[in-house]
């Protein structure tokens, strides 16, 4: 989650001084770093039943998924194989909504029942 946060101010200070090729393989590396984190979030909540103690977190990691899709694929759709800083913009606007989900999920979580404790209707 510190990535997804992390991507979207990191990457407009070093596309600023990188050529664009430099700009292009950063924005790559770290894209590869966060999805290796999202992998090991998922395996983790599968691994622990994390899932079934909170709706919100299996939610959560569904619309990561698919944030991180379009974060990964829109600058090389917007600008090409060598995108120009403007074409990671919109990747860095949606990895930082992503980011912001992320913590609203997890103070969600907080609020949810623990599973013994249940009231179950009479």
């Amino acid at each position: 989650m510190f990535l997804l946060i992390a991507l979207p101010l990191i990457v407009p200070l070093a596309l600023a001084t990188f050529f664009p090729i430099w700009g292009a393989l950063a924005f790559a590396a770290l894209s590869a770093m966060l999805v290796a984190a999202s992998v090991d979030s998922a395996r983790r909540i599968l691994r622990h039943g994390d899932a079934r103690i909170s709706v919100a977190l299996v939610v959560n990691e569904v619309l990561s998924w698919i944030f991180i899709f379009f974060i990964i694929a829109t600058p090389w759709v917007l600008g090409g194989w060598v995108p120009p800083p403007s074409a990671f913009v919109p990747s860095l606007v949606l990895a930082l909504g992503s980011g912001f989900l992320s913590i609203v999920a997890l103070v969600m979580a907080l609020f949810d029942p623990p599973p013994r404790e249940v009231v179950s209707p009479r």
